[in-house]
């Protein structure tokens, strides 16, 4: 990959109960129903990023993007992160690709035998969710302040951030496989060596930060769909010599 390249990353939030849509055959009309009682399964859902978005808005009096631009963005260091969608011709913005599609009118996924050009557009209200374009130095400079407590007021808040969400019955779910449980915004891989945290952004990019060995893996790509943390928690093991 060529140095500098900048690559599109986005970020799922946990919801633990979730709210969908479902056409009456009746009254040929949405009702909102109850997916699960609350605290009873996990069930990723977008939804909590722009309750979140709003919430700093309103708390900062201004929009969302601004708000990063003036305050979070200076705070960590970060020069080389913006906000766009894929049609937009910026300088050293990656494109990205993929060998699945989905279906407009469906939303079923296919996987096809060819790469194809990925066009996205990500509203404003869901930025806290999606549409950040960013560099790897971006991205470490942001761990960094998140670690060293630059982004963070209180000391154990960064606990709570990545203290995965436990349910009714008292145990963690997640994504599955090595992902077992969900924080604040970050899967987890609750393991008792080298646990870890991270970041996932449109099954095309992943930060992996391993608390407890000061190790953190940023591993961008443009292929969507290629599962790259996986990768980075192989690539961690040569590191962590496992």
């Amino acid at each position: 990959m060529k140095k500098g390249f900048v690559i599109c990353i986005a970020k799922a939030l946990i919801c633990i109960t979730c709210h969908a849509q479902t056409p009456d055959a009746k009254a040929d009309k949405y009702l909102e129903i109850l997916l699960a009682e609350t605290g009873e399964v996990f069930y990723y859902n977008a939804t909590n990023y722009l309750l979140v978005q709003k919430v700093i808005e309103k708390y900062h009096r201004m929009p969302y993007d601004a708000w990063l631009r003036q305050v979070q963005f200076p705070a960590a260091g970060m020069k080389s992160t913006f906000f766009a969608n894929s049609d937009q011709v910026i300088n050293n913005k990656a494109p990205s690709y993929s060998y699945y599609y989905r279906d407009p009118l469906t939303g079923a996924r296919s996987e096809r035998n060819h790469l194809r050009q990925i066009h996205e557009v990500f509203p404003v209200m869901m930025h806290a969710d999606a549409g950040a374009f960013s560099t790897a130095r971006d991205l470490s400079s942001w761990i960094s302040a998140l670690k060293s407590g630059r982004l963070l007021n209180k000391s154990q808040s960064i606990a709570s951030l990545w203290k995965p969400v436990r349910l009714n019955n008292g145990r963690t779910e997640g994504f599955g496989d090595a992902f077992t449980g969900y924080a604040l915004g970050w899967p987890t891989m609750q393991r008792s060596a080298y646990p870890a945290v991270t970041a996932i952004g449109g099954g095309r990019c992943a930060v992996m930060v391993y608390p407890k060995d000061d190790l953190s893996i940023i591993l961008l790509t443009n292929l969507s769909g290629c599962a790259p943390q996986e990768m980075a928690d192989v690539i961690a093991g040569y590191y962590l010599g496992r």
